[in-house]
């Protein structure tokens, strides 16, 4: 009898074992999973509210991360609120509310007011009826908001192409940045990774192409400095004449019939320079929006500043000051902003400004007077001292060093910063200019990523200059790799010919080999010791190529000791592994699929996965963006979940669910095991034991 019943008992016992491993680990309500980490606040203070996601008077309302801005005939401002995933309103009185998208919930869906979602919204138009039309990049689509806040599609969805694009894939929007009512009465739509400008019958969602790639890189290869295209946004004047910003510092003019000229900056260069035509340097011209005399007027991201265009192209600043960022009101002469974005212009003249690192809505009158509209500006940070009154702003990266002192990327603060294990808090290079202080032989401008050699050195990231520098532990900085003041590109070879384009995440691997996440190209790089770059998987873009889809959007790497290579796919929602011979992987997540469960590697999810880090017993650790948690994969590959609550943001310390976090961006394991985190969203360093 039991010789049958035991095998068969086995039996059972293996298969329920089995179904039970392959079904996503979720802690029952009220209790805790044994692995969960208790999570403290290293250093920082949360900002004052900003940024966040409240409606009611405008000063009171907060914001985070606006982009896209659209002035209604009956004067209400519409807000792509990029981060918060929702499209904000400000009436003319200065009340905020919540038109449409839900805080904190990513995804693609209709439906009315908070039952849509967006993914990623960062540009908005309005009609005369007061229907919007938003850029949805990150579902690569174009929705529409009827007035009574129901959200439909018009073209586009996520990671398919359109039926409204005839089913053909080279139509498909990829990375929509801008939008723009022109002639006819259509839309039209900038799309920065395919370098066209398409036309949209916003009755009927259909699409054709009106300035091809072809077309637009027969005229933005022409440049001197040619290194791609990044078409960041678009505006038309009355008599159907477009203007195209590209990011890498020209303004291009397009007639009515679609004939492309370069008109102000000079592509590949950059600068922060007056002057007519070519003479006029520009940065980043995020922001376009015309006066009824023709000038342009123009948010420049990279200076934080608002530039002005006359019709027959001389570029003057209107506000801000270069470098010298901040939000400080008051004359244009001395005002500053953090990272300006969109643009509006009002009939009266008022000009209105999504400033995107501020978290707010700033203004200038008609009398050159800048004011802050709607939200409040994040701190500026930059403040040393103990961790509890230290202050950062946008920290976007965190390293270990072996002693347990925490390096932080602080892309807002413009600095690397230090936390001593005692609780400490000082720059060690980098800081917001001040004009007391000394000239410095090199400036950062955001850096993005941290890491630390075991010799103390410590690796940064700079994407503003696409290079990587060096620091040692007394604050000596030096060039790595890559070429100061470059416009991106990707050529491997010796360090200093190297080209990158917005390198971010970095890590130290086997030998003191530097990895690299250049994002903007989609690969991962090295930096040998002998100060060779190479690329490790994938090949290079070239000028008329697209990206290597091999890794899709890389957002964090982490190392282990064989070399073997841990990348996350944050628009993917995957994490990938390269072995050591160079075989891509998908290791944890299912491409494509968003979402938070737990359980075995594949059948986990991830919504937008950013930093990554391995501890020494081989656990992988995941700042797992919006989701607003940190993860964890086991080296057997099972996914838990260490501290957080997914679709729940905050700023809590506590064991596990109860601890909150805000978009973390970056994870470090130090030498003791504890879990360092950089909770960009809350400005502060947090760290789970």
């Amino acid at each position: 009898m039991y010789s049958l019943a035991l095998p068969r008992l086995a039996s059972w016992l293996a298969m329920f074992i089995l179904l039970t491993t392959a079904l996503p680990i979720t802690a029952q309500k009220g209790t805790e999973p044994a692995n969960a980490g208790r999570m403290s606040t290293l250093a920082g203070v949360p900002p004052n509210g900003s940024p966040g996601s409240t409606d009611g008077p405008a000063l009171q309302a907060r914001f985070n991360w606006p982009r896209g801005l659209a002035l209604g005939a009956d004067g209400t401002l519409y807000v792509a609120d990029t981060k918060n995933e929702t499209i904000r309103a400000i009436s003319p009185q200065g009340i905020v509310r919540t038109l449409a998208g839900q805080t904190g919930r990513p995804g693609f869906a209709q439906g009315s007011g908070p039952q849509a979602r967006f993914n990623r919204p960062v540009g908005v138009v309005v009609d005369a009826t007061g229907t919007l039309y938003v850029v949805d990049q990150g579902n690569q689509a174009v929705r529409k908001i009827t007035p009574d806040g129901t959200v439909s599609t018009v073209v586009g969805h996520p990671t398919s192409p359109s039926s409204s694009f005839q089913n053909s894939a080279s139509l498909q929007l990829v990375k929509p940045t801008a939008i723009a009512w022109g002639p006819g009465g259509d839309l039209y739509v900038s799309d920065e990774n395919q370098g066209s400008i398409y036309r949209i019958n916003p009755a009927t969602g259909a699409v054709r192409t009106w300035l091809s790639t072809e077309q637009y890189l027969a005229v933005a290869s022409q440049a001197p400095r040619f290194r791609g295209m990044e078409l960041v946004s678009l505006a038309f004047d009355p008599t159907g004449t477009g203007y195209v910003g590209d990011g890498q510092g020209v303004i291009r003019k397009i007639s009515p019939q679609g004939v492309l000229r370069d008109w102000v900056g000079t592509a590949g260069r950059g600068g922060f320079e007056d002057g007519t035509g070519p003479d006029g340097q520009l940065g980043n011209p995020t922001g376009l929006a015309l006066g009824p005399d023709g000038t342009l007027y123009v948010a420049d991201k990279r200076y934080a500043v608002i530039r002005r265009v006359s019709p027959a192209g001389q570029v003057t600043t209107l506000a801000g000051q270069g470098d010298q960022t901040g939000s400080r009101n008051g004359p244009v002469a001395t005002a500053r902003f953090l990272l300006p974005h969109g643009l509006a212009r009002a009939a009266d003249g008022t000009l209105f400004i999504a400033d995107e690192l501020g978290s707010c809505i700033r203004r200038i009158s008609p009398q050159g007077q800048v004011s802050t509209w709607a939200g409040a500006p994040v701190r500026l940070g930059g403040d040393d001292g103990p961790g509890a009154t230290a202050q950062f702003q946008a920290p976007e990266a965190v390293a270990v060093d072996a002693g347990g002192s925490v390096y932080v990327a602080e892309g807002g603060g413009m600095a690397v910063r230090k936390i001593a294990p005692d609780g400490q808090v000082s720059t060690l290079y980098g800081g917001q200019e001040r004009s007391s202080a000394p000239a410095r032989s090199v400036y950062l401008h955001h850096p993005t990523g941290v890491a630390v050699a075991p010799s103390g050195i410590v690796y940064v990231s700079e994407a503003s200059s696409n290079v990587i520098y060096q620091i040692t532990p007394q604050g000596s900085i030096s060039l790595l790799a890559g070429r100061p003041g470059s416009d991106g590109g990707a050529v491997d070879g010796k360090a200093t010919e190297a080209r990158f384009s917005h390198p971010s995440h970095l890590a130290v691997g086997p030998g003191g080999t530097v990895y690299v996440v250049d994002e903007s190209n989609a690969l991962v790089r090295t930096i040998s010791p002998q100060g060779q770059v190479s690329t490790l998987v994938g090949k290079l873009p070239t000028y008329m190529g697209p990206r290597d889809p091999l890794l899709g959007t890389p957002t964090g790497l982490a190392v282990d000791a064989a070399g073997t290579v841990y990348v996350s796919d944050g628009s993917g929602h995957v994490i990938r592994r390269i072995t050591a011979a160079g075989v891509v992987s998908v290791w944890a997540g299912q491409p494509g699929q968003a979402g938070h469960a737990d359980g075995l590697a594949r059948s986990a999810r991830f919504q937008h996965p950013a930093g990554l880090s391995l501890d020494r017993q081989g656990n992988l650790y995941v700042a797992d963006q919006l989701n607003s948690t940190v993860r964890r994969v086991s080296p057997a590959g099972v996914v838990t979940t260490l501290v957080g609550e997914a679709g729940q943001p905050g700023s809590t310390d506590g064991q596990g669910a109860a601890g909150r976090l805000s978009q973390p961006w970056s994870v470090a394991v130090g030498p003791d095991g504890a879990v360092y985190v950089a909770d960009s969203g809350n400005a502060t360093i947090r760290v789970v034991r």
